[in-house]
């Protein structure tokens, strides 16, 4: 064999020795280690089980709220018309679109000049009647009042009342607390009756704030489910606060299309401001209590409700029955708790992974 061929079948060599080298490398690098060759229960032996929480749940009995959604309605809803004739001489800073209004406290004054000299007027008639009828009294001998005298005393009496009574009523006020649905009177603007001024005499539109009702659609089998109905207490939310309720009414017919009843609830002790109407609000109705439940955190409920609990050191899942969400927990009704439900379950668990549960 030549210089030549011996050259070439060295390269070759060297070649597929190089080739081998990174062969191996590779095989070598993609073998397990002896940590993976180690089953589950050996590395958690290895590492040592996890520290968990638990709490023992307690049996208990609660009311089962049912949630409802409805929309807030103003029972009473007023218009605002003058009962005199006049000039709106002031109008108080409170009475404007979504302003508010105290009971008893005026509101809108009309110039009260012209009511003010009626009363003048209709006092000085009164005396000068009764005058003239003490008077005739002194000098008849039986001291009797002649009927026509005692007729003109009481017609001017009652004309002082009429007047007195046009001059209060040039202070407009309400008889409860409200809120100013709309209104665009100014001062200087005639006002008075709807025969006397036409389409100008509404002065605005209010609602009582502390006549609210809710009105929430329900489920036949829920209005059984809370039969009897009236009169269970609820709580109200809505963008402005929460509120106490109490069942009112039940509508009187079905609606067609749903086949929904509907409560009427009646809004009591307020937090916050009172609610407006037309505004979305969620109801919680309390229902009859259940016993034989247990009250859990929210945060344990794994997916379809399941909870990790410890026996024999043990994790074992358990899917409860939820009755219902509340704020103080999950309502599920009982069961076999072991040594406890955990609190924080590791993210890796799984059904019979060995734990060190401590107590709460």
């Amino acid at each position: 064999m030549d210089e030549a061929s011996r050259s070439g079948w060295a390269g070759y060599l060297q070649f597929g020795v190089i080739a081998v080298v990174v062969v191996a490398a590779l095989y070598l690098a993609r073998a397990p280690g002896p940590v993976d060759l180690v089953s589950g229960s050996a590395l958690q032996a290895s590492e040592g089980a996890p520290e968990v929480t638990v709490f023992a749940p307690e049996l208990t009995s609660r009311a089962l709220p049912v949630e409802l959604t409805g929309n807030v309605r103003a029972q009473r809803r007023t218009t605002i018309i003058s009962p005199v004739v006049g000039r709106v001489a002031w109008i108080s800073p409170d009475y404007r679109n979504g302003g508010s209004v105290s009971a008893g406290e005026p509101f809108i004054r009309i110039d009260p000049a012209a009511y003010d000299l009626k009363v003048r007027i209709a006092r000085a008639e009164l005396d000068k009647a009764r005058a003239i009828l003490a008077e005739t009294r002194s000098e008849r001998e039986d001291g009797a009042s002649p009927a026509s005298l005692q007729a003109e005393v009481d017609k001017r009496a009652a004309e002082l009342e009429l007047a007195e009574l046009e001059l209060a009523q040039t202070e407009i006020s309400l008889p409860f607390d409200a809120r100013v649905i709309a209104t665009d009177v100014s001062v200087g603007e005639l006002v008075g009756p709807n025969e006397t001024v036409g389409k100008n005499a509404e002065l605005g539109r209010t609602y009582e704030t502390g006549n609210l009702q809710i009105r929430a659609p329900l489920r036949q089998k829920d209005l059984a489910y809370l039969d009897p109905v009236i009169g269970r207490e609820a709580v109200v939310r809505t963008l402005s606060g929460t509120h106490a309720a109490k069942v009112a009414a039940v509508s009187a017919v079905i609606a067609r299309e749903s086949r929904l009843a509907a409560v009427i609830l009646e809004l009591g002790d307020t937090v916050g401001a009172p609610p407006i109407p037309g505004s979305f609000a969620q109801v919680s109705i309390s229902g009859p209590p259940v016993d034989d439940v247990f009250v859990v955190p929210e945060a344990v409920l794994g997916s379809e409700n399941r909870v990790w609990t410890v026996r024999d050191g043990s994790l074992v899942p358990v899917v409860v029955d939820v009755l219902a969400l509340t704020s103080e927990g999950a309502i599920v009704r009982s069961f076999d708790a072991g040594a406890g439900v955990v609190l924080n379950a590791p993210a890796s668990a799984w059904n019979g992974m060995t734990v060190s549960a401590v107590s709460r």
